[in-house]
């Protein structure tokens, strides 16, 4: 088995190499989840962290795109998600608010977040207009 995973982490990191898309990246979380869990499960020491380095810079960079894109197929990007659904629920659910947090933690459980501390942002603007 370790060999199995071994095998299927080094494929996995010549897709790492190649992603240019969040697409890409969807296919590269679940493969990688995959193996982490098998590794698990079979009490396999794996790592996989390298990984998240590259994401976290892919993500690092294309984060003024991905956040400035109004498209219907690019992953939302929300900002305190849990604080937005909790206000939700206190105002559509007054008296609710126990239960309305036990179904958003749920929620979040089937979603996948990606949580960035952005310590600054630097660039230029565009001062022509």
């Amino acid at each position: 088995m370790q060999w199995y995973l071994q095998q299927k982490l080094s494929g996995l990191m010549s897709r790492v190499a190649e992603a240019k898309t969040y697409k890409d990246w969807f296919w590269v979380a679940e493969e990688k989840s995959r193996l982490d869990l098998l590794a698990i499960q079979s009490e396999i020491e794996l790592d996989t962290a390298e990984i998240n380095a590259v994401f976290q810079k892919y993500a690092l960079e294309q984060f003024g795109k991905l956040s400035s894109s109004i498209d219907k197929d690019t992953p939302v990007l929300v900002s305190k998600a849990m604080g937005v659904l909790m206000k939700l629920v206190r105002k559509l659910s007054p008296g609710f608010e126990q239960t309305g947090e036990a179904y958003a933690q749920k929620a979040m459980n089937r979603v996948s977040v990606y949580e960035f501390d952005i310590e600054q942002i630097t660039g230029k603007a565009d001062r022509s207009s």
